[in-house]
Formats: C-alpha cells, structure tokens, sequence
C-alpha cells in the first residue's frame, strides 16, 4: 500500500480520508455525523491495524503529526493578532506565567 496522503486532507479530516483507504466492500461507508457512524469509523480503523500491521503507523504517525503542526500554525497566527498573547492566555486558561515566557 503505497498511497500518499496529502497533510491538508490530514488536518482536514482524518475520518473521511482514511476510510477511502481502508473501507472496502465489507464495511459501511458513512460519514461522522452521528455516533453509529463514528462507531463504524473505530471497527474500520481497527480492523485496518489488524490487516496491515506496518502500514498503519506511518498514516497514524502523519496523523498525529499533522495535528501538532496544525496548532503550532494556530497559535503563530494567534500571536500576530492584536492581543494575541493575551487571547491564548485565556484560550488555556494559563494562571502561571512564568512557565511561558514567550506570553509575558
């Protein structure tokens, strides 16, 4: 299985993009728009790790990763705008702020 996923269809959403991977003729294709559905999502994705138990961690590890460069993105932008520190401060409710010295 050498099919490439894109990163925006990563951050975008995760759901709709691994199940045209791993959804074949013996699991329903639904959306997750509903809890059924993202129950369907967890028995596709699990019996996808069961079936191809190599392939997985390198669409789950761009996965995660994509998550983490997504709120590192976030908080740059946040930080731009007026107010921005001050704006994360209350987004993470932070009462310490000398643990983050980049927000004094």
């Amino acid at each position: 299985m050498e099919r490439e996923i894109s990163k925006p269809n990563l951050r975008l959403c995760f759901c709709e993009e691994i199940d045209k991977i791993i959804t074949k003729n013996d699991f329903p294709l639904k959306t997750m728009n509903d809890r059924s559905s993202h129950h369907d999502q967890i028995e596709r994705w699990a019996h996808f790790v069961r079936e191809h138990p190599t392939e997985w961690k390198k669409i789950h590890t761009e996965f995660i990763n994509a998550i983490f460069q997504k709120h590192d993105e976030f908080i740059e932008r946040l930080l731009k705008q007026p107010n921005g520190k001050k704006k994360i401060i209350e987004l993470y409710n932070i009462k310490n702020l000398d643990g983050y010295p980049n927000l004094k």
